[in-house]
């Protein structure tokens, strides 16, 4: 009878959209888990990245422990005479200039090598603590996006910043402009205004103006 067809109908209709709303579940779930595994994999990416250099930065801090070793057995041997070096300032009151040589010669390696690890060591602690952010980051970001809700403004807000923290190079990290040696680097830093200053403070305290004497 058509009682029993619209009642059907009915049921059908009731079925069609539990079926509709279980669907809509599994598509949300689906799209969860699809969005944790593809921010599980950007994090671990960065993670293999921090442990590569974590492991490396090792390398660099014993490297400057040799580096520390040499100056020292470098000053040892100059200063208790096992190697005679003559002396800086001669007879006459002046600076022997194949002294001054002889001792840049000898402990100029060491320094150098010394300053060079560190820089590699601090540029590399500087790299990790940018991958381990970008790896919480990314770990982070699904918690985040949930939480948000419904809020478009705020979820796209969410994604230009992660954009923006995992599409940023690493090389932001370090100067562009890097000194080649520790003598590059000790001009730059006495080029400097407030250092001039000072220098030419100290050069006025220890030769005073001559309209200052009687």
């Amino acid at each position: 009878s058509i009682q029993v067809i619209l009642s059907d109908i009915e049921s059908g209709n009731i079925q069609q959209k539990e079926l509709l709303k279980k669907i809509k579940s599994l598509e949300e779930q689906a799209l969860f888990v699809l969005e944790g595994s593809s921010k599980a994999g950007l994090a671990a990416s960065f993670a293999a990245r921090r442990n590569t250099l974590e492991k490396s930065i090792s390398y660099w801090k014993y490297g400057f422990i040799v580096g520390i070793i040499f100056l020292i057995a470098g000053i040892f041997l100059t200063t208790t005479g096992i190697i005679n070096l003559t002396p800086l300032i001669k007879a006459d009151g002046t600076i022997d200039a194949w002294s001054v040589l002889a001792r840049i010669l000898l402990t100029g390696p060491a320094v150098w090598f010394t300053w060079f690890v560190a820089r590699q060591y601090s540029h590399t602690m500087r790299l990790i603590e940018d991958y381990a952010f970008k790896e919480a980051s990314a770990l982070a970001f699904v918690g985040y996006k949930r939480e948000m809700g419904e809020d478009q403004e705020m979820i796209k807000l969410l994604r230009e910043t992660a954009i923006k923290n995992f599409g940023s190079p690493p090389t932001r990290m370090l100067s562009v402009s890097e000194p080649t040696s520790p003598l590059h680097e000790l001009i730059d830093g006495s080029l400097h205004k407030g250092n001039i200053d000072k220098l030419i403070e100290i050069l006025k305290a220890i030769n005073p103006a001559k309209d200052s004497k009687p």
